[in-house]
């Protein structure tokens, strides 16, 4: 997991918008079409890849997922300015598309009571790399472009490597679901897809345009671009196993609250900043919010899945977040070019901010069964 998401956060917030914009001198909305494309493939292919973990095992279908992705990649590396990008950023999709099912859970199952400190492991892993890569690139853009896409496919070669050693089929796995009972599963739980696919948009919203903030907004380059997200993604990484035992002892309503809150203040107040420590101030802010969600909001989901059925939920539930992911990077762009570069960050906050609204109102209780299968 850690080396394919450095490969696809490098790919898509730093090699693929400099590729369009600098190297091939094409507009922003360019990147932005190939990177829903990218998600939205990825998304299609979760729900289906969940069932054949389930099935199949881990190893066979991520070890699959990974060769189609040095393919796609591979394929990004040779092309000039007419080839179809997003055709190749979709097949990327689809090779990308089993690894969540897979890791999650692979991570998860049989660990019933630690699942928030467990699955906050999972996310600190996650930040660490969707962190490391753009940083790294950042050092080498743009006057060493093709050394960045040779460094991915190298990475993403190894990453097809270690799939191999994956599980072949995971030891407390169940029977089966039948698809019956899986889809009423689904529609017990349907209530949260809206705040699913709503949260993973503000992610999206930001994902073409961040790059372009901190270099031609704030002005950071080198080591201050790499200060400043080590300031939130590291704070994120260090908190996100402690923060994580507060969903496992009180619950994931607080967590998730309190984390909405945080972030949609820090990201409101970051499209306004000019200055270096202001937005450093913001990204810790913003940090600290994020390691309170993902653990409690991924305990929240773990509750919801049938032991015989992990993948595929899971599978399903990241299929609803995919599609957030697809329309973010779209809607990111036409905010920038509207509204830049407040646009986006005023989006994605108004969006966090009604999720904090909602967790606090609804009664998530209701959700937290598996029995009633």
């Amino acid at each position: 997991m850690f080396l394919s998401e450095f490969v696809r956060a490098t790919v898509l917030v730093s090699l693929l918008p400099d590729l369009v914009t600098v190297e091939f001198g094409l507009p922003l909305s360019i990147a932005a079409f190939a990177i829903s494309a990218h998600y939205l493939m990825d998304t299609l292919g979760r729900s289906p890849s969940g069932w054949l973990v389930d099935r199949f095992g881990a190893r066979a279908v991520t070890g699959m997922g990974a060769a189609l992705s040095l393919l796609a990649l591979f394929m990004v590396s040779r092309a000039g300015p007419t080839a179809p990008l997003w055709l190749f950023l979709a097949v990327y999709g689809v090779g990308t598309s089993p690894l969540w099912p897979s890791v999650i859970t692979t991570a998860t199952r049989g660990r019933e009571e630690r699942r928030g400190s467990v699955i906050g492991g999972v996310f600190a892993i996650w930040i660490i790399a969707i962190g490391v890569g753009p940083v790294l690139m950042n050092f080498l853009l743009p006057a060493h472009l093709k050394t960045g896409l040779m460094i991915v496919l190298a990475v993403q070669a190894l990453a097809f490597l270690m799939a191999l050693l994956l599980p072949a089929r995971a030891a407390h796995a169940g029977v089966p679901l039948p698809s019956w009972k899986l889809w009423r599963r689904v529609g017990k739980v349907s209530v949260l897809f809206p705040g699913m696919f709503a949260q993973s948009m503000t992610v999206g919203v930001l994902l073409p345009v961040i790059n372009l903030f901190l270099h031609n907004v704030l002005g950071l380059i080198g080591f201050r671009y790499g200060e400043l997200l080590a300031v939130g993604g590291g704070l994120a990484v260090v908190l996100m196993v402690p923060l994580g035992r507060i969903a496992d002892k009180s619950g994931v309503r607080r967590p998730l609250v309190a984390g909405f809150a945080m972030a949609a203040i820090g990201l409101v107040l970051l499209g306004e900043t000019r200055q270096f420590w202001p937005a450093a101030l913001l990204a810790a802010l913003m940090g600290i919010g994020f390691a309170l969600i993902l653990p409690a909001w991924n305990t929240l989901l773990a509750s919801t899945v049938h032991p015989s059925a992990e993948a595929a939920l899971w599978g399903v539930f990241m299929t609803v977040e995919g599609l957030g992911l697809t329309v973010g990077p779209v809607l990111g762009a036409a905010a920038w070019g509207i509204l830049k570069p407040e646009g986006p960050f005023l989006l994605a906050a108004v969006i966090l901010a009604a999720m904090a609204v909602f967790y606090a109102l609804y009664p998530l209780e209701r959700l937290r069964m598996v029995e009633d299968l």
